[in-house]
């Protein structure tokens, strides 16, 4: 359990100026941030409350890191901050950190990811003190829970043009708050991650349509600080690999006549290697991405397997790949010998996975915030307090899908023949 909470209630004031003066560095990781069987819980504001809508950050974590087993808990409150303020309902503001806490261990994490400081930001320098002091709190309190903090540095606003209000003057106090979470990360066991940044460079935006009456944009954000389905799927990528290494692309390499064989990205399993005939199993290392929001394929293929067989005698070669159903392709020996990109198989996996991870979501959200919950813990309990024993009953409901999910983030093996064709 860290031990520097109280370094950091004296150093507080002096963490301010610090916040103040210091750059956002690139958060670069040496070291993956998670560990096996790692309990993931996601706290924060409305950032965080719409990501277990699809699930996109968990997808993306799960179909690299099967092998961790992990699990993730999503205790997001929109609106809230790093007081508690949202989740108090019709208590006061200690009432809502409170309500935090037992939240946080109900969820029992081993690490907590923590975003706040867009609610905050809206204060503007005045209010930074108050906000550290209260991080403070809140990350003494995480360390209680034997579990290890992750800061997200909050994502300037993004300039979207008439109708909305300009981006400047939000994020120049924005930017006080992200410069104070990261030199607060410095100073302490927690570690920091920055959102500014997508897979493909900075987030853009399209041109708004004349034919619509929404003044909305289409493409990854509504107003400029929330995003829509595309923008967390694109946020997800590079989020995930704050958290992980990047996929590996699975590579086979075999020669024939050794009869010995590699694969990087996966793994490779000799079955047989006779004349004219070879047999093996591969396994990739990680699934592949989801397709983005309203992507009409509507199916998630497993990417080209590369695979480089030296050896072979001369002529042409007939592939297949999974269970025999697939087409067969064909390639001659010097083809294979310089390296082929075979197509997987279609597969409906990661769509599944999204889809449990989802129910997942939504069945927890069910447990901790219950939508009746003034009749079954608050001032009107007295009418329906009875009921209240039936909410932990959605536990066994929950970790059934963290099971399902387990078994669909396992890439899948495919057996791969490969036979010569005979002389005409």
């Amino acid at each position: 359990m860290y031990r520097w909470h109280c370094s950091f209630r004296s150093a507080w004031k002096s963490l301010v100026l610090f916040a103040l003066l210091a750059p956002v560095a690139a958060q670069g990781q040496s070291v993956p941030l998670l560990e096996n069987g790692d309990r993931v819980v996601l706290v924060g504001g409305t950032f965080i409350e719409r990501m277990q809508t699809h699930g996109y950050f968990e997808t993306e974590l799960a179909t690299r890191l099967h092998a961790k087993n992990l699990t993730f808990r999503n205790l997001g409150w929109s609106g809230d901050n790093v007081f508690g303020e949202s989740r108090a309902v019709f208590g006061t503001i200690p009432d809502g950190y409170s309500r935090l806490l037992r939240d946080l261990k109900l969820a029992s994490p081993s690490v907590v990811v923590v975003h706040y400081g867009v609610v905050e930001a809206g204060q503007g320098r005045d209010a930074l003190p108050e906000f550290l002091k209260a991080l403070t709190r809140l990350a003494d309190d995480i360390a209680k829970l034997d579990a290890r903090m992750i800061l997200l540095l909050p994502r300037p606003q993004l300039e979207m043009g008439p109708p909305f209000p300009a981006a400047a003057s939000f994020n120049k106090a924005l930017e006080l708050y992200r410069q104070a979470i990261k030199t607060f990360s410095d100073n302490s066991p927690a570690t920091a991650v920055d959102l500014s940044e997508f897979v493909d460079g900075r987030l853009s935006l399209a041109p708004v349509s004349s034919s619509r009456r929404t003044p909305f944009r289409d493409g990854p954000s509504l107003d400029g600080i929330q995003l829509t389905a595309e923008g967390y799927w694109r946020q997800a990528a590079t989020l995930a690999t704050s958290f992980s290494a990047p996929r590996e692309k699975l590579h086979v390499r075999l020669d024939v006549r050794k009869e010995e064989g590699t694969a990087t990205g996966g793994s490779f399993n000799l079955l047989a290697c006779e004349t004219g005939e070879v047999h093996f199993d591969i396994r990739a290392n990680s699934l592949p991405r989801t397709h983005p929001p309203g992507n009409a394929a509507g199916k998630d293929n497993l990417p080209g397997i590369a695979i480089t067989i030296k050896s072979l005698p001369s002529g042409r070669y007939e592939i297949t790949l999974g269970n025999g159903t697939a087409e067969a392709t064909s390639y001659t020996a010097r083809q294979m010998a310089s390296g082929i990109v075979l197509p997987a198989p279609s597969s409906d996996q990661v769509a599944e996975l999204q889809s449990a991870i989802a129910r997942k979501n939504e069945l927890f959200f069910h447990r901790y915030r219950p939508q009746n919950e003034t009749y079954l813990f608050l001032f009107r309990k007295h009418e329906q307090g009875n009921n209240a024993v039936e909410i932990p009953m959605f536990d066994p409901l929950v970790e059934a899908l963290d099971r399902e999910i387990h078994r669909l983030s396992r890439p899948p093996k495919w057996q791969v023949t490969i036979r010569r064709r005979p002389a005409r």
